[in-house]
C-alpha cells in the first residue's frame, strides 16, 4: 500500500482532532506528520517538511487558506480544502484543490 505524508491546517483544535481520527480510521495511506494553527505557522511545515497533502480550513485568523497557497510559490502537494463554508467551491477549483470537504465530515 503506498503511503502519503500529510499536514493538517486548521485553526479550530477540535477540528484537527477530528479529522485526524477520521484518517486514522477510514485511510490508512495517509500519515499525518505534522499540523498548523495558522497560516504562517503551516506555511513553514510545509516548506521543511514537503508533504504530499495539504488538509486546509479555509477561513483562519491572519491569513486564510487561499492566501496561504498563493504565498508559496512551488505547490507539488494535493490540496483537500476541509471548511464549514459552502460558497468557496468554485474559488477552490480554481486554486487548484484535489477535493473539497464540508464540516463537519460524517461518515455513513
Amino acid at each position: 500500500m503506498q503511503r502519503y505524508t500529510a499536514i493538517l491546517v486548521d485553526d479550530e483544535e477540535h477540528g484537527r482532532r477530528n479529522l485526524q481520527t477520521l484518517l486514522e480510521k477510514y485511510c490508512p495511506e495517509i500519515e499525518v506528520i505534522a499540523e498548523a494553527a495558522g497560516a504562517a505557522e503551516a506555511k513553514e511545515k510545509i516548506l521543511s517538511l514537503t508533504p504530499q497533502v495539504l488538509f486546509l480550513d479555509i477561513n483562519m485568523p491572519e491569513l486564510n487558506g487561499f492566501d496561504l497557497l498563493e504565498s508559496i510559490a512551488k505547490k507539488d502537494f494535493a490540496v483537500v480544502f476541509v471548511t464549514a463554508h459552502r460558497d468557496f467551491g468554485i474559488e477552490a477549483v480554481k486554486a487548484g484543490a484535489t477535493d473539497y470537504l464540508l464540516k463537519p465530515i460524517v461518515i455513513k
